[in-house]
């Protein structure tokens, strides 16, 4: 039996955060209620016990205790958790600035996607305890995806290579010098790199590219690779290096030791017979967010 609350999760109306449906279709999938909604709308509707779910450490859930008031509900006791992330480096997370006395006082719990990501956060934001912040995996579902795309047949593919940051990212000098050391060793063997960052019209169009590929290549400085985990789930085999948030979340036979040969290894993945298995660890319960509410 499912936890009998609603999780409300927050929008303004102008914008949706894109993991908000995520958020929804993993709650249901537990069996637990939830509801995306406007703060208006949940004011009307909250009763003791929910449960009000904001995204960024500028989440308008800091309204909630004002809205409620104002609506004559100050009496409603709910809880209030809001996920926080950065895809960018630590040098990004710093430049944040965020009333951390005012959050801790607002706010019931914060949540994170990651060991690796908390670590990072807590070392910024020193008034933060570790019991205050939830590693609860990311938000990719191995099923959304294959509505997208199903799996493309690994007798079909090409040597494709997927990069999927920007141009700029170190990690394209990583790969040019990578693949430009592979043509010299294997000059009879073509291959593409196809950058998929900001060139696709809609998430069909991308998952589809992405389902062509047999290989993605990931970089260190990833601070969440929720890409290349949906890529496993299109049978890509990731070529991620054996430190930071992949050693949280890959198996160790899909990590890159610093003495392999890089490009023997991308030769050997590019040649592999089947697609690959889903090789990420899942998302952490739903269900034991809500038992620490």
């Amino acid at each position: 039996m499912g936890i009998q609350k609603t999780v409300w999760i927050l929008t303004n109306g102008s914008f949706n955060h894109p993991d908000a449906e995520l958020l929804k279709r993993s709650l249901i999938s537990e069996g637990i209620i939830a509801r995306i909604e406007e703060m208006h709308n949940i004011v009307k509707k909250i009763k003791d016990g929910d449960v009000v779910f904001g995204f960024g450490w500028q989440s308008n859930v800091e309204d909630l205790n004002d809205s409620l008031k104002a609506a004559g509900k100050e009496s409603v006791k709910v809880k209030t958790a809001v996920m926080v992330d950065w895809h960018t480096s630590l040098k990004g997370i710093e430049s944040i600035e965020v009333d951390e006395d005012k959050l801790l006082s607002i706010v019931d719990l914060v949540l994170v996607r990651s060991q690796f990501e908390k670590d990072k956060i807590l070392s910024v934001h020193t008034k933060f305890h570790p019991d205050d912040m939830y590693v609860v995996g990311g938000l990719e579902s191995y099923f959304d995806i294959l509505n997208v795309a199903p799996r493309t047949s690994w007798e079909v593919r090409e040597n494709v290579i997927a990069y999927p940051y920007p141009v700029s990212n170190k990690a394209n000098t990583e790969l040019s010098n990578l693949m430009g050391e592979y043509r010299s060793r294997y000059p009879k063997e073509s291959f593409t790199v196809i950058r998929m960052f900001a060139n696709y019209n809609s998430k069909e169009e991308y998952y589809a590219a992405l389902s062509r590929a047999k290989v993605i290549y990931g970089s260190v400085h990833d601070k969440w690779p929720d890409v290349i985990i949906n890529a496993t789930f299109l049978g890509v085999y990731p070529f991620v290096p054996d430190e930071g948030i992949f050693k949280e979340i890959f198996q160790d036979e899909f990590r890159t030791k610093e003495s392999v040969d890089k490009v023997e290894l991308m030769h050997s993945l590019l040649n592999k017979k089947e697609a690959a298995p889903i090789v990420c660890y899942v998302s952490k319960s739903m269900n034991d967010l809500l038992r620490a509410l």
